[in-house]
């Protein structure tokens, strides 16, 4: 697999990761004012008690509910860091698939003048090796001299010892 092909499913995982981290973020900031809300709701029902003991047990219930609102404030903070994160790493992979992209397309230009110069230099040669020769020579050759007939005889004798 090429760079650029590693590089371009990287990016779409980090986006992947980034919409989910959104949806964590939203998640956390409806539970973040949720409990705001009912920690202001408490809030004004300790205000309304007349009774020491509600009042105590709404003030109780103010804290818990501003603890929890505290606790989501914290999860959108550790959110928001991990979405600045991957939005960084993004634009580090951006910037890096643009340099893939550019080195991969001058390989592919180079490899195509390479092709086409081959198919120049074919098409030359065809052309020139289907033109009539322009300068024939004839080359005189002699033809071979006489030579006298020799001729070698053996015999041998099996029974010889």
């Amino acid at each position: 697999m090429a760079r650029s092909d590693t590089l371009r499913s990287e990016i779409a995982q980090l986006e992947k990761k980034n919409a989910g981290l959104s949806n964590d973020l939203a998640k956390a900031q409806k539970t973040a004012n949720d409990a705001s809300a009912a920690a202001l709701r408490k809030r004004g029902q300790a205000a309304r008690s007349r009774s020491e003991s509600s009042r105590r047990l709404a003030l109780s219930g103010t804290e818990r509910e501003a603890k929890k609102a505290a606790d989501a404030q914290k999860k959108i903070a550790a959110i928001q860091d991990k979405m600045a994160n991957n939005t960084k790493t993004i634009a580090g992979k951006q910037a890096s698939l643009r340099a893939a992209v550019s080195i991969e397309q001058r390989a592919q230009d180079r490899q195509d003048d390479t092709r086409r110069r081959k198919e120049k230099n074919h098409a030359r040669e065809v052309a020139r090796l289907s033109q009539p020769a322009a300068h024939i020579r004839y080359v005189a050759v002699q033809l071979p001299k006489p030579e006298p007939l020799r001729v070698l005889y053996l015999t041998a004798n099996p029974e010889a010892v």
